[in-house]
């Protein structure tokens, strides 16, 4: 493991203590996020999250996109089946970020809109092939390679059927193409015609502006990051 790893995850594991004993304590640590206006980026990976979570950080909010250190953790809630472990396990995020990207918040929109009533989320789309092509690209698919998901992964794929399958291969276009469009469908189902959802697409031209007046802000340069400038994206 990498020193830089390493480090990260033990500081994960110091602030998970500390946030336990704050609770047990009733020790306050300002305003709990159940009151503040969090923004969740609820697209699924390969939609430009990575791309949003820039620009978000560029407004002046603190923006996480996917908190990969918290996966071991992740990986023990799925095993104890309880989603209300998830949160709770991810409560000390709340606390120290506006903005959440990627998974696994993405697999969470319900649960996050019931915790946080002052909460905005945005869902991010693109093209169903376009999004297969670059999830084929970047897990490095092949007849031959084949990838297990992540916990946090999981917990966003795992919301529609086939829920138990936790190996992706290239062979899996029409399965996986079917859960992309099937979340794109049910995030905008959930939260209607409220003005808690913003829909905007990889190809608008005009992202900055929608995410700018969604949020009441500035408009910015909207940055693009490539595939090779995160794991997600």
């Amino acid at each position: 493991m990498k020193y830089e790893t390493a480090k990260k995850m033990l500081s994960w594991k110091v602030q998970l203590a500390i946030h336990c004993c704050r609770r047990k304590f009733r020790v306050g640590k300002g305003s709990p996020p159940e009151e503040m206006s969090l923004i969740f980026g609820i697209g699924m990976h390969r939609t430009g999250t990575r791309s949003l979570s820039e620009y978000l950080n560029n407004l002046g909010l603190r923006a996480l996109h996917w908190p990969w250190w918290c996966e071991r953790d992740i990986g023990k809630c799925l095993e104890r089946d309880n989603d209300a472990d998830v949160l709770q396990l991810l409560e000390p995020l709340f606390y120290q970020y506006d903005c959440f990207l990627d998974v696994p918040f993405s697999g969470l929109f319900r649960e996050l809109d019931s915790r946080f009533p002052l909460g905005r989320f945005i869902l991010t789309t693109r093209d169903s092939d376009g999004w297969w092509n670059s999830v084929v690209r970047h897990w490095k698919l092949d007849d031959l390679q084949s990838r297990p998901l992540d916990p946090a992964e999981f917990i966003q794929y795992r919301l529609y059927p086939p829920r138990d399958k936790t190996i992706v291969s290239v062979r899996d276009k029409a399965i996986q193409v079917a859960k992309f469009e099937r979340h794109n469908l049910e995030v905008q189902r959930y939260f209607g015609k409220t003005d808690k959802l913003l829909v905007i697409d990889l190809a608008d031209t005009d992202k900055n502006a929608k995410v700018s007046d969604f949020l009441g802000m500035p408009i910015r340069p909207y940055p693009h990051l490539g595939a090779g400038e995160g794991r997600h994206g």
